[in-house]
């Protein structure tokens, strides 16, 4: 619901979908945007409680908590933030996260600028490391372990 939500108001940046051939359906989406513009201003929060994450009523604390952190752990250095990137699970494994993160990845090149992201899913890891990003730290946060990558410019 958390993404659901997020999802109506990521629309500053880049976002790319993946249509599937013949059909016409989405099946694929990133969105990645420059720092310092990557996350939304601190004083916005208050108004996204009071509207928008009214939804996730008593996970309010534990995304506010989520956030903050989050935020604190934005690289200071100039980058391109990455997400989210999420492909529908019936077309997983046939290469649609693949070439959405060739788009980004190309973007990144032709901008000579630096990547970043969080990732919650271990072998996501393994993903994101051939494209160049290497392991920054790992915490866990909230219940649930997230690592911080980074891609350095022209990696």
């Amino acid at each position: 619901m958390f993404f659901r939500i997020g999802l109506r108001h990521m629309f500053v940046g880049r976002s790319l979908v993946a249509v599937e051939a013949g059909e016409g359906g989405v099946c694929g989406y990133v969105h990645f945007n420059h720092w310092p513009n990557c996350l939304p201003a601190p004083e916005e929060l208050p108004r996204a409680v009071a509207t928008q994450l009214q939804p996730l009523g008593k996970a309010i604390p534990k995304v506010i908590r989520w956030f903050g952190r989050w935020c604190r752990l934005d690289p200071e250095e100039p980058h391109v933030h990455l997400g989210p990137i999420g492909v529908a699970p019936d077309k997983q494994r046939q290469g649609v996260g693949t070439a959405l993160m060739r788009c980004y990845i190309d973007y990144l090149e032709r901008e000579k600028a630096a990547g970043y992201l969080e990732t919650d899913r271990p072998e996501n890891v393994e993903f994101y490391k051939k494209f160049g990003f290497s392991l920054r730290s790992r915490e866990e946060l909230i219940g649930t372990p997230v690592w911080y990558m980074w891609r350095a410019a022209n990696a």
